[in-house]
């Protein structure tokens, strides 16, 4: 860098030239003399190099080898200038030059701010010739009790008066602009899946910016200093961490006009750009390595990468609606979400607790069904911050009258796991799926009560039904048909299928499909013995699913003008587990000591019999025929 050395150096704020002829010697010496100060005895101050010191200090032996100056031009090799034919040409600068101490032998360079010898040749300097009736009105500082012989350093702080002030940079300075500027953050965020929730990921911040343009003649110069650093958002501990520590830098730009130079009839280098910066920290953990990975996957630069969205995401709950019912979520300070039933959909919770020693009031949730201008259900409140699975018999009240009634049950489990993080999942006590390709009829019946009259439900291929609908769809029946529905919320029911085939123009009007054997239901089961106590504890503690699996089948007879024919089989699997019941007053219990109550839950999947599947890329045959016992034929 260049420095102006009639401007500021070392505090002692404009310097005076002194010319000196040595004996003997042809070399030209000058001496740098303080407009501002004197020592108390009226002496002037100048430049000096003091023995033991690297430092340029100030002296009042003004004509001592110490303190003067030999001064070399500065010379610049060819990338200074544009040259076509590549040969390199020292062109001299009329006032750039280089300062060397007559004492020492050394050149002199500015290090972090401060002016030390160097190895010849240092710092190249500007110097300009300014008038001397600028500094006519200027009065001379006196400092008093100054010890000039020792290492100490003369700190002025007074500045010339503002009279001689202007005077001096009207003449002297440059027009120049200075821009300073706090702060400037960049901040690179992530919309939350479909919810708008926008999330913070990582963040670029430059502070104190101080920017100095320098406008000449000829050319423009920048000068530039500010502090880069770097942030990764922790979102558990909701507080900005450090990824690159701040970083001091500094930046020199300066652009020079199409001038030719008078001597070389040469046009100079039109721009130089200079950047500098110091220590770079930068800390690495397994968070931000998967926030980086992430956002670079994201924004297509690299990957994608298999990360842990759990850890760049742990505020986000994914909330499934197994249900056919609408599910409205309502979080503490983070507003209803509202789920159509069948779906899934995630929220960004602002106010999500993770440490235990504090309370877990934001980590609450409180749910509940409705469907629209008929029913909705009491909000039931579900604890975040605890995994499990529990089961709610639920109240549910009319819309358009103030009835109160049983609702159904529903069956939450909250859990976190390393891919998904935290999720909640709302499903009803009872699903049954047709998965054959053929309407089915369900017919629910109350055990004891076959002579009453059944609840018949219409499932179409590919569909569900759920005890959720069945129960409030029970509200707008009577007699039998309604008491068969609201069993189905306690376990008491009885169910049997057959195809419903008025839409096969191909059969006869004399076929006849009867109903299947039925599969019964399981009421809730309270555990009293120690043993099971023991078992669903440890179950409890370790996490342990109880889900259990089991494949049976239902035939249905066939009958044509009332002969029976042939028996239509489906495949039943069906999924269960037992899950321990909580009040209905929407209250969670917990605790050892607790009586509980499991509930079996099950999914019902109703399958054809064979299912053959073609991935080849032409079509077969398929023959199916029946075989007696101990018959095989090869085909």
């Amino acid at each position: 860098s260049v420095h102006t050395i009639i401007l500021l150096l070392v505090n002692m704020h404009y310097l005076r030239v002194k010319h000196h002829k040595r004996w003997r010697s042809d070399t030209p010496y000058i001496s740098l003399l303080s407009l501002c100060a004197k020592t108390d005895e009226g002496k002037e101050l100048a430049l000096s190099f003091s023995q033991g010191s690297d430092l340029v200090e100030i002296s009042s032996f003004v004509d001592k080898p110490c303190s003067l100056w030999s001064m070399f031009p500065l010379g610049f090799d060819s990338f200074e200038d544009d040259e076509d034919d590549g040969n390199s040409c020292k062109v001299i600068s009329s006032s750039s030059y280089h300062l060397v101490n007559k004492k020492n032998n050394y050149g002199i360079a500015f290090v972090d701010g401060l002016l030390e010898f160097v190895k010849k040749p240092g710092n190249p300097f500007k110097l300009k010739i300014l008038d001397e009736s600028l500094f006519s009105d200027v009065a001379r500082l006196i400092v008093p009790n100054m010890n000039l012989d020792g290492n100490s350093y003369l700190d002025v702080e007074d500045e010339l008066p503002s009279a001689a002030m202007d005077r001096l940079e009207t003449v002297a300075s440059s027009q120049h602009i200075t821009i300073s500027i706090d702060k400037i953050v960049f901040t690179i965020t992530h919309e939350v899946f479909d919810t708008g929730d926008v999330f913070p990921l990582v963040q670029n911040c430059i502070n104190d910016i101080r920017v100095v343009t320098q406008i000449y003649p000829s050319k423009i110069r920048i000068l530039s200093s500010f502090k880069v650093s770097g942030q990764y958002f922790d979102a558990r501990k909701n507080m900005w961490e450090d990824l690159i520590s701040p970083i001091t830098s500094y930046v020199f730009l300066r652009f020079r006009f199409f001038n030719q130079d008078p001597v070389t009839r040469r046009s100079g280098t039109p721009l130089r750009f200079f950047f500098h910066l110091k220590q770079v920290d930068i800390f690495i953990n397994e968070l931000s390595v998967d926030t980086l990975l992430y956002l670079v996957g994201k924004l297509g630069l690299m990957g994608p990468y298999a990360v842990r969205n759990s850890a760049i995401f742990p505020n986000c709950c994914k909330i499934e609606n197994n249900s056919r019912l609408a599910l409205v979520c309502h979080f503490q300070n983070n507003g209803d979400a509202i789920v159509p039933g069948q779906q899934s959909t995630s929220v960004f919770l602002r106010n999500f607790v993770f440490d235990d020693n504090r309370t877990h009031d934001q980590s609450l949730v409180s749910i509940s069904l409705f469907k629209e201008g008929a029913f909705s259900t009491a909000p039931i409140n579900i604890p975040l911050h605890e995994s499990g699975i529990f089961a709610w018999r639920t109240v549910a009240s009319s819309l358009k009258d103030s009835r109160r009634f049983s609702g159904p049950f529903v069956v939450v489990k909250v859990s976190q796991n390393s891919v998904e993080g935290l999720s909640l999942s709302v499903q009803p006590l009872l699903r049954i799926y047709n998965k054959s390709d053929f309407p089915l009829e369900l017919r629910f019946q109350r055990p004891q009560n076959e002579n009453e009259e059944a609840a018949v439900v219409t499932v179409r291929s590919g569909d569900m039904v759920d005890e959720s609908t069945g129960v409030l769809d029970a509200m707008n029946l009577s007699g039998g048909s309604k008491k068969a529905l609201m069993s189905l919320a306690l376990g008491n029911f009885m169910l049997s299928i057959r195809p419903e085939m008025s839409e096969h123009s191909n059969l006869s009007h004399a076929t006849l499909f009867q109903w299947s054997e039925d599969i019964t239901g399981e009421k809730a089961v309270r555990i009293s013995g120690v043993i099971e106590k023991l078992n669903y504890n440890i179950r409890k503690a370790f996490s342990i699913d109880s889900m259990k699996s089991s494949f049976s089948s239902l035939s249905c007879p066939v009958s044509v003008d009332g002969q029976h024919v042939t028996d239509l089989y489906f495949l039943i699997h069906t999924l269960g587990r037992d899950v321990p019941l909580q009040p209905t007053n929407g209250t969670r219990v917990s605790g050892r000591s607790a009586s509980v109550a499991l509930q079996l839950q099950r999914e019902i999947f109703i399958y054809p019999t064979v299912q053959v599947y073609n991935f080849l890329q032409t079509d077969i045959h398929v023959l199916l025929t029946d075989s007696k016992p101990g018959e095989y034929q090869r085909r």
